[in-house]
């Protein structure tokens, strides 16, 4: 890229990366400005954007076409389509797997997205299988939504795996 030498944020993010991964939990607004659209993917281990930022970046609607143009600039990592009541689409450059949420009665989805990719990169700290990573995360964002508040839904690690 090249407006990636100039840039101070590139330095840190070479730095970071020596010492542990690097994630994004989303789009930010300037993310959408021509070439830089992608321009720090290629620096992140584990990017995942909601439907909505994706489509804005990629101008795809579908989550497998959206994965795929995120995965010509982030050659490796995690890439996480956050899919509200549909779930995720997860593509890590091996496997690809569409995971469908949990079926809930909404109350408040404050704190969904959050409590996901905390879900998410809890699971495959654990070890977890891509799938039943994305099944534990769409459990946990489907738990916060069913109390007011940005985690009053939240439960434990234990409880949430065992209702999966």
């Amino acid at each position: 890229m090249p407006h990636a030498a100039g840039d101070p944020v590139f330095a840190v993010l070479r730095t970071l990366s020596v010492r542990a991964p690097v994630a994004h939990c989303g789009a930010a607004p300037s993310c959408s400005r021509g070439a830089r659209r992608f321009g720090r993917t290629p620096h992140v281990d584990l990017f995942a954007p909601s439907r909505t930022e994706a489509k804005a970046l990629t101008g795809e609607t579908e989550p497998s076409k959206m994965a795929a143009a995120f995965r010509e600039h982030m050659k490796t990592g995690l890439i996480g389509i956050k899919l509200d009541e549909e779930g995720c689409y997860l593509d890590d450059g091996q496997t690809r797997v569409h995971v469908p949420a949990a079926k809930i009665t909404v109350v408040d989805t404050t704190g969904a997205g959050d409590t996901w990719f905390g879900a998410l990169m809890t699971a495959l700290m654990k070890g977890m299988p891509l799938e039943p990573a994305g099944r534990f995360a769409n459990r946990a964002a489907a738990d916060c939504c069913t109390a007011l508040g940005a985690s009053t839904g939240v439960r434990t690690f234990e409880d949430t795996l065992a209702r999966m």
